[in-house]
């Protein structure tokens, strides 16, 4: 018997958020790309990825809780999202070389609203009420 959706759904969160904690502790995670840190790409790569956490947030609270509206969960995920933020912020203050920043911690709440707001927009076009 197989795993139902919703159990896969947070099996998802906790290996994507265990993929964050993972890059979070290494001293120089994306070496390549530091040339192009005048590009301020470092802004970027936050919002990506926590876009896609806040995504992921909100689809496995979504099938958690399908009698609520999906701003409900919308708003859930993304105060999840930015807690998971700012401890990632707080565990990189432990690693050489790498520091805590708020303006990070910005992008990964700006990233994780991306995020649930484009799957609350699915929901919405997918699930009309």
């Amino acid at each position: 018997m197989g795993m139902s959706v919703r159990k896969q759904a947070w099996v998802y969160v906790a290996l994507y958020a265990g993929l964050i904690f993972s890059l979070s502790s290494l001293e120089r995670p994306l070496p390549a790309l530091e040339r192009f840190q005048k590009y301020h790409l470092d802004f970027l790569l936050h919002v990506v990825e926590y876009g896609i956490l806040g995504a992921l947030l909100a689809r496995a609270l979504g099938l958690s809780f399908e009698s609520r509206a999906a701003w409900e969960i919308g708003v859930a995920a993304f105060w999840i999202g930015c807690l998971y933020g700012a401890t990632d912020e707080w565990h990189q203050s432990f690693v050489r070389y790498r520091e805590a920043s708020v303006w990070d911690w910005a992008a990964d709440a700006g990233g994780v609203l991306l995020g649930t707001f484009l799957w609350i927009d699915r929901k919405e076009k997918t699930c009309p009420k």
